[in-house]
Parts: structure tokens; sequence; C-alpha cells
């Protein structure tokens, strides 16, 4: 369970690193990221704002994962379609971190390994 906690933590705090300098880049007007039009304003805060509740959902998985196991499948999908979602704003003319892509890949692969250690975890715990 405490490999499961580190997973989780790390996630959840790496998730919130990247936001600083995109909000900062919006809040200075943010001209650069936006495609040439600037139409998806709306949608970038969105996006955020989604992306800010699935970190925090990260350190309720975190606090005791064992409970939360059935919410790990859950995180290990936002992780798995981030990449289609970062791909789809790079075909819209948007500026992308390629680095979002394979971390994020990374870490739908540890919460699979989150959720067969937590599964071991609740079976040694119920015998």
């Amino acid at each position: 369970m405490k490999t499961a906690r580190w997973i989780f933590l790390t996630a959840g705090m790496l998730g919130l690193v990247p936001l600083a300098p995109i909000f900062y880049e919006l809040a200075r007007g943010g001209q650069d990221m936006l495609p040439d039009d600037g139409s998806m304003g709306l949608f970038i805060y969105i996006f955020l704002a989604l992306y800010i509740f699935w970190q925090i959902f990260f350190f309720f998985i975190a606090a005791n994962p064992v409970r939360f196991r059935p919410m790990i499948i859950l995180a290990f999908f936002v992780c798995a379609v981030t990449p289609f979602n970062t791909l789809w704003l790079y075909f819209y003319g948007m500026a992308v971190w390629q680095v979002t892509i394979i971390v994020s890949l990374a870490f739908a692969l540890l919460f699979l390994v989150a959720f067969w250690l937590t599964g071991r975890e609740s079976r040694r715990a119920a015998a």
C-alpha cells in the first residue's frame, strides 16, 4: 500500500507542476498558447479546471489506495486518454509539451501496478 500511495502522491504533485507556467501565460495574455483566432480560450480554462480536479483526485486516492481501489481504474483511463487529448490540441495549433505524453503513459502503467498491489493488499487483509 505504501508504493501505491507514493505513486498517487507523485502523480498528483507532478501533475500540478506544469499548471503554474500555463496559468502565468494565460494571465499574461496567452496569445502564443492559443491558435491564431484565439477562439479556444474557454476550452482551455475548462480543460485546466478538469486537469486540476484529477490531480486532487489522485491525492484522495493516495490517502487510502485500498479503500479507493475501484477509482484507480478511472485514474488509469484518465492517464491513458491524456496523450490523445494532447495530440488533439497539437493538431489545433496549440503548443504542446511532448513530455506530457510520455509521463502520462508512464503513470498509466504505474496506476495498473498500484491496482495490482492494492488487490494483493486487500486479499491479504481479508484472509
